[in-house]
């Protein structure tokens, strides 16, 4: 699932391409359904001008202005969502589930394999809605408030990391590597930790993070992360511990375990991140 530096990446990207572009027609798959109802979205999208593209956590945002009324197309790709932009309309070759064309035939187009991803065209007061299910963001948070939200729930660490209403943005992979790089046991209580360890391990999420958003995210065997001009990440070359089971740990050469928490795989350094006292 693409994760904050993937989601920033596509969002960048985007903005790049489309932002002052005027939205000449929109394409939906009849298989496929989008929010409110398809005939709303081509109605209220077709003709709009594109004014920016954020995104909220997971959430890529394209603002929208349509006589003088502003509004949101909001995507969450989930697990096979992608985002492409096309120069020309016959160069796409994927099956299309959403498409805005402009007027120079250029186009962006949703696909989505599994199809858990979502597209909606909402207003702003949806717009406030949608940004209050999201707690801050690593890069945005103190240690106080980091420390504070994370042992609000009685848990494991990883899985209170991947908890979106308490830190907005970290997915498996980067709370897999941060754990490792502030030396903290996945298993580990998150009432437990002092606030050394939470210092430390805010300050490796920042780092992994803003790692992964230079290298454009990670992109894994299965390929199904790709940006909009369909190039994969390279952060994937740059993993700690994730995805390296049995491997020598980069730090102590100690083998890399694997277990799964929460239904999550997780991956850790016995030694380097050593089992939390009972």
């Amino acid at each position: 699932m693409p994760e904050l530096p993937e989601v920033t990446t596509i969002s960048n990207q985007l903005k790049k391409e489309i932002v002052g572009r005027t939205i000449c027609s929109v394409g939906i798959n009849p298989k496929y359904a989008v929010y409110p109802t398809n005939s709303f979205f081509v109605e209220n999208v077709s003709g709009s001008k594109i004014l920016n593209v954020t995104r909220i956590g997971k959430v890529i945002i394209i603002k929208l202005e349509k006589n003088k009324r502003p509004f949101y197309i909001t995507i969450h790709l989930a697990m096979t969502g992608r985002i492409r932009f096309y120069d020309k309309k016959e160069d796409a070759v994927q099956e299309e589930l959403v498409t805005l064309l402009f007027e120079d035939k250029s186009n962006v187009i949703f696909t989505d394999q599994r199809r858990f991803g979502y597209v909606k065209l909402i207003n702003s007061e949806k717009l406030l809605e949608l940004k209050k299910k999201f707690g801050p963001e690593p890069s945005e948070i103190s240690l106080e408030e980091f420390e504070k939200n994370i042992k609000s729930i009685k848990t494991n660490v990883k899985n209170t990391l991947l908890n979106q209403h308490i830190l907005a943005g970290v997915g498996n992979i980067y709370a897999n590597d941060a754990l490792f790089m502030a030396g903290i046991n996945p298993k580990s209580k998150t009432t437990d930790l002092s606030t050394s360890q939470c210092r430390k391990l805010l300050r490796s999420l920042q780092e992994i993070l803003r790692e992964a958003i230079e290298h454009k995210g990670s992109t894994l065997e299965d390929s199904m992360y790709l940006d909009i001009y369909g190039n994969p990440g390279t952060h994937q070359k740059h993993f700690r511990v994730y995805g390296k089971k049995n491997r020598g740990c980069i730090i102590c050469k100690t083998k890399i375990e694997f277990l799964t928490l929460n239904g999550r795989g997780t991956f850790f350094c016995p030694n380097c991140q050593p089992n939390p006292k009972t």
